[in-house]
């Protein structure tokens, strides 16, 4: 569910963006290290889970 909120906040702020194009943050919400910065939440969110479970293995693992 993170993602999918991640994603419609992006596309919330699109709608802005649209109706106010001269805007300080518009311009800031439309530069490519914001899109890069999208990428890096949505790819971490999947990512951190895996690493921590190989690395720490937290969530444990059940040996059943």
């Amino acid at each position: 569910y993170a993602v999918i909120g991640l994603l419609c906040v992006k596309l919330a702020l699109s709608f802005y963006e649209h109706y106010f194009p001269d805007s300080v943050f518009t311009k800031i919400m439309g530069s490519h290290e914001a899109d890069w910065l999208t990428s890096l939440l949505t790819i971490s969110i999947f990512a951190i889970p895996v690493v921590t479970s190989i690395l720490f293995n937290v969530p444990g693992k059940n040996k059943s």
